[in-house]
């Protein structure tokens, strides 16, 4: 019987081998944690992105609608204010006729006609039913554990409105954005400044 030497792989060369795989592997590694990472920054942006426009457009729509009467009756204009201890003009009142009776009812919650917007304490509360900025009553909407409302600004302009809405995200990764839209309701007289 004769044998067949068989040639095979030295030590060193699956050392090395070995080596240069694990370089490979860690850096591979090390590549998708920061993709990840990418990943979860662009989420949370995106995310804050979503949450000024839905605000702004929950806003957009009431300040849009403002003035409006189904058959006419006479309507508050906007009333812009502040509530104690936060900036000027970070409250906002609006009126309108929502189910179209020809009246702009004020006296149960329930079927109001008013909507208001204000900053309180870092955080964007809203109410229906309300004439006033202070008080109770109003309901926060947004999550001042995730979010931080740093600006609620509304200035009138000559026939419309300029609101501005800045958020801050107080977990990790820490965003912050500012959005400024300008509203002219469809009902607008001529705001008077």
């Amino acid at each position: 019987m004769q044998l067949n030497p068989q040639k095979g792989m030295a030590l060193p060369d699956v050392l090395v081998t070995l080596l240069l795989s694990s370089i490979v592997l860690l850096s591979t590694s090390q590549i998708l944690v920061m993709l990840r990472a990418g990943n979860i920054k662009a989420q949370r942006w995106q995310q804050i992105q979503e949450s000024i426009a839905q605000l702004l457009d929950r806003i957009d729509k009431d300040l849009t609608r403002s003035g409006f009467c189904a058959q006419g009756c006479s309507v508050p204009q906007p009333m812009i204010a502040s509530t104690g201890g936060e900036s000027a003009n970070s409250c906002l009142i609006v009126f309108y006729d929502l189910d179209t009776n020809g009246r702009i009812d004020l006296s149960s919650a329930a079927t109001a006609d008013s909507f208001g917007y204000r900053l309180r304490n870092g955080a964007l509360e809203t109410a229906r039913g309300i004439q006033q900025c202070s008080g109770n009553g109003w309901d926060k909407i947004t999550d001042e554990k995730e979010i931080k409302v740093s600006l609620f600004n509304v200035a009138p302009l000559y026939r419309g409105y300029e609101v501005q809405l800045a958020l801050q995200r107080l977990k990790p990764p820490f965003t912050a954005i500012q959005q400024t839209r300008y509203i002219l309701p469809e009902n607008a007289q001529m705001v008077e400044k």
